[in-house]
């Protein structure tokens, strides 16, 4: 993953907590902030403020490729349910009229031929139809 330096915003702060005087005088942690996406990371729990920039970045780096899965994810989601939701039924079987409806074709058929296996009628107006493929 490309980061440039002037998209990140490093800020060195006292650590807070136990530690004694190093901890409290010395400022060696240290906060990263992605500014395009607005994601922060910080450490303070290394000696060194070296130790805590590799891990915060080490972090950041963490959190910003789970923020980009979670939107491929949902892209992928949005993407299934408008298929879903734009999908509609190939034929419908109507037993009580004896009826098969093939909404592509636009055309009734007999129910109790197509049960029976007779499909000629049905091929062969499938096969006449250009669906755009």
């Amino acid at each position: 993953m490309d980061i440039r330096k002037e998209d990140l915003e490093i800020t060195p702060f006292r650590g807070s907590g136990k530690g004694g005087q190093n901890r409290n005088k010395v400022e060696t942690g240290i906060r990263i902030k992605y500014i395009p996406l607005g994601i922060v990371a910080e450490s303070q729990c290394h000696r060194t403020q070296g130790m805590n920039k590799k891990e915060a970045y080490e972090l950041l780096l963490t959190k910003i490729q789970e923020y980009h899965d979670k939107q491929k994810a949902q892209a992928r989601h949005a993407n299934r349910m408008d298929k879903i939701q734009n999908s509609k039924p190939i034929r419908t079987y109507n037993v009580k009229d004896n009826r098969v409806t093939d909404r592509r074709l636009n055309k009734n058929f007999a129910l109790d031929r197509v049960l029976d296996g007779d499909l000629d009628g049905l091929m062969k107006e499938l096969k006449g139809k250009d669906y755009g493929n």
